[in-house]
């Protein structure tokens, strides 16, 4: 096997052919989201990296293209994309394949797992990334300041149990009267991320807690 040099993740996400900027902050700002993550694979010699496809289909066959050539190409893949829909499961660490198991029961997906994917290999943003922004009023506070209303954000604890419906109107609620206007995803996202306390987040998203916890025990294993 070839020693491990990259763990990349292969990520469900918007593209604008029109601005590649786009795309270019959005690897900036997963860095800065998983910097811890980025900091143990560089004391190891590896380089964490994160590659964007537009559509969870094309995510996939991407993910799949790696993982034939993983023991070749000394990168270790890892798809990360939302799950859409509620994954009846209460603690992701404990349930291995769960993630999996997801994908392939899901009707819109149907994705098997890959000969030899491990567990690790497989992450969900449940039930979407925006759930993350509702684990940190404070960055939602900071980025559109004066005329949002923090009052219109959900209160429930497990994050991941906000349904994907809800989230948009929700954030709209709490936006609308700032003076950047409503949420919208091109335009916001990413510096929203990038102001997140993600002790926050993982402490209110257990399938978000799973990717640091997992990864960083196998990163953790590469010689």
């Amino acid at each position: 096997m070839v020693k491990v040099k990259q763990v990349a993740f292969f990520v469900e996400g918007e593209e604008d052919p029109k601005d590649t900027r786009v795309e270019m902050k959005l690897r900036k700002t997963f860095n800065r989201v998983f910097g811890e993550l980025e900091a143990q694979a560089r004391e190891k010699g590896i380089r964490l990296q994160f590659r964007l496809y537009g559509s969870r289909g094309a995510t996939y066959q991407k993910f799949r293209e790696a993982h034939e050539e993983r023991e070749r190409s000394g990168v270790y893949p890892v798809l990360l994309v939302d799950s859409e829909d509620p994954v009846e499961c209460d603690e992701p660490l404990v349930e291995p394949g769960r993630c999996w198991e997801h994908l392939r029961d899901r009707a819109h997906d149907q994705w098997a797992r890959p000969d030899g994917a491990e567990d690790e290999q497989c992450q969900l943003m449940v039930q979407a990334i925006e759930a993350w922004l509702f684990a940190d009023a404070a960055a939602l506070q900071d980025f559109y300041k004066q005329g949002f209303r923090p009052k219109s954000l959900p209160n429930t604890e497990n994050v991941e149990k906000i349904p994907k419906l809800d989230h948009l109107k929700t954030l709209e609620a709490a936006t609308k009267d700032t003076q950047k206007g409503r949420y919208h995803k091109v335009g916001h996202l990413s510096p929203l991320l990038f102001r997140l306390d993600m002790g926050k987040v993982r402490s209110r998203a257990p399938f978000c807690e799973r990717i640091f916890v997992t990864l960083r025990r196998k990163i953790e294993g590469f010689s």
